[in-house]
């Protein structure tokens, strides 16, 4: 059963919000929405002693079911109603400072949403026979797309680079002849933390095939400061490679088109 006084704050509170502070209705209404969960939270319990209540109002707010059943409350929705709460405590501490008085200050102050865990994510792996069967798959030609992919998931696989860096990798950075890749951040290239590093190449000779033809193709037709995952121009049903500057998002489009 809710305790009587705690509704009677509630109410005066409202009023004190629609009038004083002069919220529209609609605003006043969802405060009233919200405050409702801290009188159900607190059931019988005054304010002043809600500190001791288990579960806390977080760790209840978060076990409240979602709309129409499903899931739990939403994330935004536990935050208003945190807020809302903080704001009422206060609010309720400077009208009835001795009734309130045992309510800490701190107590209402640091309600939050309790940490959600972290979903572990496991890497996903692409084996070797994988990328034979990828790289040995036929491409005409022309069809300098798919040339460029094929090479950039054979390099990614020969090196272990994030997408990040391998996307801003210049032309001048690639050196197959020593089979090393310099993901040096003076270059242009993306690395995490800014850090510097000579990434060595797998000797696979199989998969560097389709390495090397692509490395052939962009050095005939672009400066050494071109990404080596080169942009690519469609015209009238051809490609060609573009000196185009690529865009903030060549990682993602990257990621997207060899769905990492």
């Amino acid at each position: 059963m809710i305790e009587r006084q705690n509704y009677l704050k509630i109410k005066e509170h409202l009023k004190y919000l629609e009038e004083v502070l002069q919220l529209n209705p609609a605003s006043v209404e969802r405060y009233r929405f919200y405050l409702r969960h801290l009188l159900l939270w607190a059931d019988d319990q005054h304010f002043r002693n809600v500190q001791s209540i288990r579960p806390t109002l977080p760790s209840y707010l978060a076990s409240l079911p979602g709309k129409d059943g499903r899931g739990t409350l939403a994330s935004a929705s536990q935050k208003k109603i945190l807020d809302s709460s903080k704001r009422f405590f206060r609010w309720a501490k400077v009208t009835y400072p001795r009734e309130m008085n045992k309510l800490p200050v701190s107590w209402f102050e640091t309600l939050r949403q309790p940490r959600q865990p972290q979903k572990s994510s496991e890497n996903v792996f692409v084996s070797l026979g994988e990328i034979q069967i990828l790289v040995n798959t036929s491409i005409p030609e022309d069809n300098l797309a798919l040339l460029r992919d094929k090479a950039a998931a054979a390099m990614l696989f020969l090196s272990g680079m994030r997408a990040s860096a391998f996307s801003t990798l210049p032309i001048s950075a690639v050196d197959l002849e020593n089979l090393t890749l310099r993901q040096w951040p003076e270059l242009g290239v993306h690395t995490k933390n800014g850090k510097k590093a000579t990434t060595f190449l797998l000797n696979l000779p199989d998969v560097l095939e389709p390495v090397r033809q692509w490395d052939e193709i962009v050095r005939k037709s672009l400066p050494g400061s071109s990404p080596w995952y080169a942009p690519i121009s469609h015209s009238w049903g051809d490609q060609f490679l573009s000196q185009e500057q690529p865009g903030k998002t060549r990682s993602q489009a990257l990621q997207k088109r060899l769905q990492l």
